[in-house]
């Protein structure tokens, strides 16, 4: 490990990652905001469930490249992180799997929200006709090379996000007409699942052209629409997902180690070690500010202030917007200086906005990204109102950098930017997760002119030498000689101060 001395300075951003989980108490439940006003209604339930308590999915990881702090104290936690992509849900199905069942008996499917609409895709493709039970599916065929699946074969699923439902119209045969529809400008594709429900069939949808889908119907009595048939269609498939953070809130801190790095951990509702069993506490409003609506400009679903400066305040697409006056609220689509677009309100009066109406800005505690490979499908955000909300939250695996204060750095230190001149370096053994030594010859630190090896040592940059401009920040301008390239190699140089070397070396160990 090599790397200038890693060192806290109070408010400003690092790079760190982090574990979080969290629960909140349906007593006083948070904002649900991003479900389409055509959500499927147990995919809503599912994603619901999911942002309101982290229990299904166990503790969410951000990476140490994709996650930030700041902190003022060791109690505060200042964080925003995405954790990697993941399946939504894969497996392997195991005995009892057939054409017409997939069993799968480590994964439950209840759980995960899998429901009738849903497939099973990569590498066969059929339709989720009945979940009937917790690691049981019943399937149906959707395409002429739909195919069983055997046991022992990885499958991944597909969720449906949205539902659109409705009554055919005239005969259609393998074509689905409604005059009251428009099935493109809706978000129906080509690939979607329509269901017959009046017959019983599923069929992949190949074409939307206006009010008519087409798509081969299978499994069903005679496998056509004809004029008063109910029909589902099931659309914006998602498989994988991805959560985002935004943390702010002071709780029970408890610093630890591992692999030789300082941690920490901060959180509300766990006991003072953060380790306890949860119990609900009250978790804090993140505000970004209030205000009204303007008298022209202002629609049902844009909001126009004259008077803001959104921008400078730092909302961004996914914050949370509240009508104060209506009720209602709904996440945050576009933004300008002075105005706010979402894309639907809900839980309101009219859910929409009036010239006059009063709102609020929020940060939201977490946003889930469900996505159809690489594309953001739907984002849905849970956000404590301004009355607070209960439940419970712990952020772990913060890094405990050295700090200015008792025990740790003087104030002269970080005033004077000595931890920009000093540079630390490790064998690779005593990295995080090493063996703990280092093999002589092999993988320890080398000094020229020094005969034993070295397992730790730091390097202290003088005065600015000749032709060194320290504002590139490169190490060359800092270091000379082989600390010239700590980065490149495990060789190092120490020597009498001249004025083409004043670099300090200090042998830690051995």
């Amino acid at each position: 490990g090599k790397g200038l001395l890693p060192v806290h300075e109070p408010g400003k951003r690092f790079s760190t990652g982090f574990g979080v989980e969290w629960r909140v108490s349906n007593v006083a439940p948070p904002l649900i905001t991003g479900l389409a006003p055509d959500a499927h209604p147990g995919y809503a339930a599912a994603v619901t469930s999911s942002l309101m308590s982290s229990a299904g999915a166990g503790v969410i990881s951000v990476g140490a490249l994709d996650g930030y702090c700041a902190w003022l104290n060791v109690r505060v936690v200042d964080c925003i992180g995405v954790s990697d992509t993941t399946p939504l849900l894969e497996g392997i199905a195991t005995a009892g799997s057939s054409a017409t069942v997939l069993a799968d008996d480590t994964r439950d499917f209840v759980s995960a929200g899998i429901k009738r609409g849903d497939m099973v895709g990569k590498p066969n493709l059929v339709v989720v006709t009945r979940v009937a039970s917790s690691t049981v599916l019943s399937l149906g065929q959707v395409t002429a090379a739909s195919r069983s699946l055997a046991p022992g074969e990885r499958y991944e699923m597909r969720a449906a996000t949205r539902l659109l439902r409705g009554t055919a119209g005239s005969y259609g045969a393998d074509r689905l007409i409604d005059p009251d529809r428009d099935f493109a400008g809706t978000g129906v594709r080509t690939g979607d699942v329509v269901e017959n429900v009046t017959d019983g069939s599923f069929g992949l949808v190949t074409r939307v052209n206006g009010r008519t889908v087409s798509a081969a119907l299978y499994g069903g009595g005679d496998n056509a629409f004809r004029p008063g048939d109910a029909y589902n269609i099931y659309f914006g498939y998602v498989n994988r997902r991805r959560y985002r953070f935004n943390l702010g809130y002071q709780g029970d801190p408890a610093i630890r180690s591992s692999g030789g790095a300082r941690l920490r951990d901060v959180c509300l509702g766990y006991g003072a070690d953060c380790s306890g069993i949860p119990v609900p506490v009250r978790l804090p409003y993140r505000d970004r500010g209030t205000g009204s609506t303007a008298a022209s400009g202002t629609t049902a679903l844009v909001l126009e202030d004259a008077g803001a400066d959104f921008l400078q305040h730092g909302v961004v697409p996914g914050t949370t917007l509240m009508n104060l006056s209506d009720g209602s609220s709904g996440m945050v689509e576009t933004v300008s200086r002075q105005s706010l677009a979402v894309s639907a309100l809900d839980g309101g009066g009219a859910n929409g906005f009036a010239p006059g109406d009063r709102y609020r800005v929020a940060t939201p505690l977490v946003v889930i990204e469900d996505l159809d490979d690489a594309r953001v499908v739907s984002r849905t955000a849970l956000t404590v109102p301004p009355a607070g909300a209960s439940g419970s939250i712990r952020t772990t695996g913060m890094n405990y950098y050295l700090a200015e204060g008792p025990g740790e750095l003087p104030s002269w230190f970080i005033k004077n930017k000595w931890h920009h001149l000093v540079y630390i370096a490790y064998g690779a053994g005593f990295a995080a997760g090493g063996t703990g030594h280092c093999t002589a010859g092999l993988d320890c630190l080398v000094i020229q002119g020094r005969t034993d090896d070295t397992e730790a040592l730091v390097v202290s940059a003088g005065l600015a030498l000749a032709g060194q401009d320290r504002s590139t920040g490169s190490d060359p301008d800092y270091f000379e000689a082989e600390n010239a390239s700590p980065a490149g190699d495990d060789v190092f140089a120490t020597g009498e101060i001249t004025d083409t070397f004043n670099d300090q070396l200090v042998i830690i160990a051995p």
